[in-house]
């Protein structure tokens, strides 16, 4: 039986964007009981269009951090995020 990602991701993605503090993800992460949440933009945010992902921020990366104010994008991970459509 081959697995899918799929099999393992919750039908409701949790993300956050670059703007919110590592203390907002946190406490996310915290009251859902996940590890991992995608960063999102939206190139247009007056409309949310065309959202875009441009990174991920773990568990790890979280307890790595300094400060509850420091910005997700200042910790994120984006180098190495591939996309798969």
């Amino acid at each position: 039986m081959r697995l899918q990602v799929k099999d393992f991701m919750s039908t409701r993605v949790i993300t956050a964007t670059v703007e919110n503090s590592i203390g907002e993800v946190r406490k996310i992460m915290n009251e859902k009981g996940i590890h991992a949440v995608p960063i999102i933009s939206f190139p247009d945010d007056a409309t949310r269009a065309g959202m875009k992902i441009r990174g991920i921020i773990t568990a790890t990366d979280i307890r790595e951090s300094i400060t509850d104010n420091t910005t997700v994008e200042q910790v994120m991970t984006s180098s190495s995020v591939h996309v798969l459509h």
